[in-house]
């Protein structure tokens, strides 16, 4: 019995998984064990909308149940992973591997914001998960619902595309000012790597609705609802989100072993992990030797091809490689009441947009029933805003 240990975070994950139980249909001799942290996955591109109160938590999240069978899924909290005695070491138990696949997910960086910072302060949070967002969302919708509150700051930490969409889809949640956003971006533009007339346009379009943006402005901590800047001036928040750059989980492989590159895993075009044998990575804490991380619509293609790659290299059968090609479709922003969207060198506005973004990530997301909702979504923008009781 040859034993393969999955652990599935992502939409990278979910693909892979869903693969596997179809690869492994009349195949005894292989045994799957499933490691997961969580019961469901969470698709990151829209976590603003749940946040706002535009989407539903389940219009983002989809059971790892509807991608393999409950049995052979464990909830566990993975500690590390040996390469030497391949095992996994979760905190209840330790897993034996012939054959390894992962998709760790990222991890929210709290060191950029403070040395010593965890996370957990009152008012500060995290946009990770479906329950990060929700957090978000609550704690908002509480304050705005108060009889004694006019108006809410939220101070947004990094100017990505999670925190322009989260200060988009904010601003326009609002009803007569009601939240004022702050978005703080060190670097000396947003979105820097999207197409510049992307930048350009998110900036205005968050202008006009009344966004702070303070570009190549450095926050160094966050507490009691301040925010210290690095010339050592501040300005105060009710809440606070870091959106600042995050870190790939390697589970303490560390740099000095082939499989770590740069904080990473390193993994090749067949989505092998070096430097391992039977082991195969695929999602957002993975890198090519192109550098960067993967689209929504490449961690899809990730999935599939790291999951049939195992189980034929446990099989004696050649390998699949997935081609390192740039996507025609290479900016996608939702920023609440607007759409942008770059596509072969044309930035595109409004329904144009809004089309493309919905088919983008509809054609990602598994399931029927979330396309299904999404698409409503989109199409009618009916749900209930920050503003309103929910």
């Amino acid at each position: 019995m040859r034993r393969i240990v999955a652990l599935g975070s992502g939409i990278a994950g979910w693909y892979a998984l869903r693969t596997l139980s179809d690869q492994l249909q009349g195949r005894p001799h292989l045994e799957l064990t499933v490691l997961c942290e969580q019961n469901h996955l969470s698709y990151g591109p829209l976590l603003p909308g749940v946040a706002s109160g535009r989407l539903e938590p389940a219009d983002v999240s989809l059971p790892f149940s509807r991608a393999v069978d409950d049995e052979k899924r464990i909830v566990d909290v993975i500690e590390r992973i040996d390469p030497t005695s391949r095992e996994v070491i979760g905190e209840n138990a330790v897993y034996p591997f012939d054959a390894l696949l992962l998709d760790p997910g990222l991890r929210t960086d709290w060191s950029l914001l403070h040395p010593d910072r965890t996370g957990g302060a009152t008012g500060v949070h995290a946009l990770r998960t479906v329950a990060d967002a929700v957090r978000i969302r609550d704690e908002l919708r509480e304050r705005l619902t108060h009889p004694d509150s006019t108006s809410t700051t939220v101070a947004i930490v990094g100017g990505g595309a999670t925190g322009v969409q989260l200060a988009g889809h904010l601003a326009s949640a609002a009803v007569d000012g009601a939240i004022e956003v702050v978005l703080f971006e060190s670097e000396g533009r947003l979105i820097s790597d999207h197409p510049p007339e992307m930048q350009v346009a998110a900036e205005q379009r968050l202008t006009e609705m009344d966004v702070t943006v303070r570009t190549d402005t450095h926050v160094q901590s966050a507490a009691s609802g301040r925010v210290t800047l690095e010339d050592e001036s501040s300005e105060t928040f009710d809440t606070l989100v870091w959106c600042g750059p995050k870190r790939g989980r390697t589970y303490g492989m560390g740099s000095d072993t082939p499989a770590v590159q740069d904080g990473f895993i390193a993994i090749d075009d067949a989505h092998r992990i070096r430097g391992m044998a039977a082991a195969f990575g695929c999602g957002a804490s993975t890198r090519t030797a192109t550098g960067r991380e993967p689209s929504p619509r490449r961690k899809k293609k990730q999935g599939t091809v790291a999951a049939m790659n195992l189980v034929a290299s446990l099989s004696g059968q050649s390998l699949r490689h997935l081609e390192q090609k740039s996507d025609v479709l290479d900016g996608l922003l939702w920023l609440g009441s607007n759409h942008l969207a770059h596509r072969g060198g044309t930035l595109l506005e409004g329904w144009a947009a809004k089309t493309i973004f919905a088919g983008y990530h509809a054609s990602v997301l598994p399931g029927a029933m979330s396309k299904a909702r999404l698409a409503s979504q989109w199409l009618t923008e009916s749900k209930p805003l920050l503003s309103a009781e929910p």
